[in-house]
């Protein structure tokens, strides 16, 4: 990419001066262009290397208009930059949601001119779909939305809103229908099931909750409900609430598979996977726990009778574990007697397969009972005693932070606060008070979360390190009567997934 830094003055005297946006908007166009053409090319499938290709594009288009002074396009530039650095390292898949968003990038920078910067507010980088004739309900929600970084397509009826395009969500206005339920019903068929692809959720608005609107919504399968009326703050944690389940829905079950038999479990395990779930093996029940101490799956599919040990005794143990009391656990046995089988449900069981079963009744099986776990966890994965997130909720919450972090090109600290090993007194009745203090003190915007027995995590969005050491500071001093705390602070960067965020906070422990 040829990117001219400046030009000779007026009097031909050789003295430098800046570029002007008529002197490089011709070059960084042919340079956009470039970039379009390449992301289209993409389209069709991309590698590591085609990421890598796309990100020295933007990072040149970066460049050369931060060096012209075209300050938004350079910003789009560089936030695209960001979010290609980890595909670009195949340090992870190519989330749909992350395309999606690219492609936002892609258009937006596409529709800026080089040879006027623009002077109008940021581009909202997501869009949303909002079916009504309400012409309040639009003027309400249009700049709340903008506000949260969302654009706003406005139709006046169903007609069209299943067409393919960048929304990621629609919203549906129930008022003025006489048949809300075929409305509803039809506007989803017309989507698709979701195995034809990443469906934009459905969302019923409503002046009013009642039971019969909130039901139709329900039955519909609307992923929410909102009311017109409902505050900025209720919107943004619904919006988050969508993109996280998006988020991890994109994600493939995991299934921890234990049965003393290789032929069963080859074949379980090929009947899962064709249909594109993950299954992992354990071989013993040794093997079992260190798999889910280092990564826990979405279902435990347990034999109940097993050379080393019995399937309930094994479940009762998984339920003592820390934030795996709601694990499903689904059980495949020969076992025909009742009481048996209701005595492993007792112990924590929450189904139970009769050998031989069929290859449908467990895909179908597994799949509803770790979709409802997964579901259940995003709900109410969080600690009993403190509150705080735990588990994979809080995992699933770093990863989403991180996202915002680098769409919105904002800092991320996680702090970790870790009890000291020669503190006195109970762990667990000086990490419940600490989180009761931390909820009266953190920001609305933080996010508490309970990393083990000893520690709590704290996710500072928008806040620098010196911002969350002025806000956790104190705070640990005024504990320290009581018992002796340690904090470690991380920064969030484009190379740092979520474990690795955790990682560099333990080592930042003082």
């Amino acid at each position: 990419m040829k990117i001219t830094e400046a030009a000779d003055g007026p009097q031909g005297d050789g003295r430098r001066r800046p570029m002007t946006s008529a002197d490089g908007g011709e070059d960084i166009r042919r340079d956009l262009a470039a970039l379009v053409t390449a992301w289209e090319a993409m389209r069709d499938g991309a590698d590591a290397a085609h990421f890598e290709a796309m990100r020295r594009h933007c990072a040149g288009v970066a460049a050369a208009a931060e060096a012209s002074g075209h300050r938004r396009l350079a910003e789009l530039a560089g936030v695209a930059e960001i979010m290609l650095t980890p595909l670009a390292r195949a340090e992870e898949p190519a989330d749909p949601l992350l395309l999606r968003t690219l492609d936002d990038y892609v258009e937006a920078l596409r529709r800026l001119d080089p040879g006027a910067p623009p002077e109008s507010p940021a581009m909202p980088c997501r869009r949303a779909r909002l079916i009504t004739g309400d012409d309040t309900a639009v003027a309400r929600l249009r700049p709340l939305l903008r506000d949260l970084a969302w654009g706003l397509e406005v139709l006046p009826d169903a007609t069209g809103a299943a067409d393919p395009g960048p929304a990621e969500l629609i919203v549906l206005d129930l008022d003025g229908s006489a048949e809300p339920d075929r409305l509803l019903s039809g506007l989803t068929t017309a989507l698709g099931p979701a195995s034809a692809g990443p469906q934009p959720p459905v969302v019923a608005l409503a002046a009013r909750g009642s039971a019969a609107l909130r039901l139709t919504a329900a039955r519909a399968g609307a992923a929410g409900f909102w009311l017109k009326g409902m505050s900025r703050d209720l919107l943004a944690a619904e919006l988050d609430r969508l993109a996280l389940a998006a988020a991890e829905s994109a994600r493939p079950l995991r299934v921890l598979l234990r049965d003393d038999s290789r032929t069963q479990t080859a074949y379980y395990r090929n009947v899962l996977q064709r249909a594109g779930l993950t299954v992992e093996a354990a071989d013993s029940a040794d093997a079992v726990f260190e798999a889910l101490l280092q990564r826990p799956p979405d279902l435990l599919l347990l034999d109940l009778h097993m050379p080393d040990c019995d399937g309930a005794e094994l479940t009762r143990a998984v339920r003592q574990l820390p934030g795996l009391g709601h694990l499903p656990v689904v059980f495949l046995s020969m076992e025909t007697d009742v009481r048996r089988q209701l005595d492993a449900l007792a112990a924590g069981g929450d189904d139970f397969l009769v050998k031989p079963v069929s290859g449908g009744q467990l895909l179908r099986t597994v799949t509803l009972r770790a979709t409802r776990g997964r579901t259940l966890r995003q709900q109410s994965g969080r600690d009993g005693a403190t509150g705080a997130l735990v588990g994979e909720a809080l995992r699933a919450r770093i990863r989403h932070e991180q996202w915002r972090a680098e769409r919105d090109r904002r800092p991320l600290q996680l702090a970790l606060l870790r009890r000291c090993e020669a503190a006195a007194g109970p762990a667990g009745t000086e990490l419940t008070a600490l989180a009761l203090r931390l909820n009266e003190r953190l920001r609305r915007t933080d996010v508490l979360g309970r990393h083990s027995s000893d520690a709590l995590v704290v996710l500072l969005p928008g806040a620098g390190e010196q911002e969350a050491r002025a806000l956790l500071s104190p705070l640990l001093q005024a504990e320290a009567d009581h018992a002796g705390w340690r904090l470690g602070l991380a920064g969030q960067t484009p190379a740092l997934d979520a474990e690795g965020l955790l990682l560099a906070a333990e080592a930042a422990l003082a």
